[in-house]
């Protein structure tokens, strides 16, 4: 069965799927840069931020593909799309083979991060913040050395009140973090991929499209 090359169907489509696409980018910079910077790889956190920038140019060339539409653009967006996908593809693969990696690294981070604290106290102020926990191990870290618990380990630094001190020490709490951002990074890739090869097809068709009512044209005029 041939499909029909309707304009608007094509047109809409790609425009809808772009503007999905932008707003998984979103969640892929958001969520690569807090779980790959938050395990400590900043070069990890770099390439999440430039997958990214590419999946915005692509929705970039998407939007003006649509909304002109582009026979040329909607080619450069599907030619476009394939190189994203194999990027996010490639991406995607080496994050889940080094997920073990990245989790024994934010492991090392937390541990010379209390290390720093028995030295400095407050060095580990964002940790605490950013995993909700309290010391390495648990708030006993801070009690057994007589030390009393700062206020980035009780819910909104309230710890007049126990009910509200973080239960749970940084070296589980920070691997857990890091393990359940590593599941919403692989399923943002995933959402990505699969739209941005519906994204391709709608732009090939809107290509055709176009080009068939360029060609309608020219035989009207010959007529």
């Amino acid at each position: 069965m041939k499909m029909s090359f309707s304009i608007p169907v094509w047109k809409y489509a790609l425009l809808t799927l772009s503007i999905v696409i932008s707003m998984l980018c979103v969640v892929l910079i958001s969520v690569g840069v807090i779980t790959l910077g938050g395990a400590g790889s900043p070069l990890g956190a770099y390439t999440a931020s430039l997958l990214g920038c590419l999946v915005f140019s692509l929705c970039t060339v998407g939007s003006f593909a649509a909304l002109r539409e582009s026979h040329l653009l909607s080619m450069v967006f599907a030619g476009l799309g394939v190189f994203t996908i194999v990027c996010e593809t490639i991406f995607m693969i080496a994050f889940a083979v080094m997920k073990e990696d990245f989790m024994e690294m934010t492991k090392q981070r937390v541990e010379d991060t209390w290390q720093q604290e028995l030295v400095k106290p407050g060095a580990m102020l964002d940790v605490q913040i950013q995993y909700e926990c309290c010391g390495l191990n648990g708030q006993q870290d801070y009690l057994e050395k007589g030390d009393k618990l700062p206020s980035s380990c009780c819910y909104l630094g309230d710890c007049s009140d126990s009910d509200n001190i973080f239960p749970k020490g940084c070296e589980v709490m920070s691997i857990k973090f890091i393990d359940s951002q590593s599941d919403n990074l692989i399923l943002s890739l995933v959402g990505l991929v699969a739209f941005e090869a519906l994204g391709i097809i709608s732009a090939y068709y809107l290509a055709k499209a176009v080009q068939a009512r360029g060609v309608k044209s020219e035989q009207a005029v010959l007529e």
